[in-house]
């Protein structure tokens, strides 16, 4: 995906990113382009992303946690995991609603009854999920196991 602007962009309700007049490309899985072409497009537009883009991810196994914070009252709390689907991309659950990627709010059921909810779904490249994880702490020996490659 890619932007281009003069000034500053965003997706409504979340932050701003100055990009200053420069062109910032985006690593977005297939789902994701899916997920904000029925958001953005309509009509003939909105077909032709759907048919390009629409896959049939199954989300597997969660892959890596993060949490900042005890719980969600204190401040700059955060709770993040990586799940694998079964296309090759992975599914991040997040409580940051900011990531410039295309997401939207996501009912998680925990157990048999239990809803967490609050949390975002970003679909993101193996590549863009690899970088994530290390930065929130994967060893080079799980980030081969998960990804098969160290960086």
């Amino acid at each position: 995906m890619s932007v281009k602007c003069g000034g500053k962009a965003s997706c409504p309700g979340q932050p701003y990113y100055g990009f200053a007049g420069r062109e910032v490309t985006f690593p977005a899985a297939p789902e994701a382009l899916a997920q904000w072409a029925g958001e953005k497009l309509h009509g003939d537009g909105y077909a032709r992303a759907l048919e390009e883009f629409r896959g049939s991810a199954r989300i597997r196994e969660k892959v890596w946690a993060f949490q900042q914070g005890a719980d969600g009252t204190q401040p700059g709390f955060l709770s993040e995991y990586l799940r694998k689907t079964d296309t090759g991309t992975y599914a991040l659950f997040s409580t940051d609603g900011s990531y410039p990627y295309p997401g939207c709010r996501a009912a998680v059921v925990k157990g048999s009854r239990t809803v967490r909810d609050g949390l975002y779904l970003y679909y993101i490249t193996a590549g863009t999920a690899q970088r994530w994880a290390e930065a929130r702490g994967m060893d080079a020996y799980t980030c081969k196991e998960v990804f098969g490659i160290v960086q």
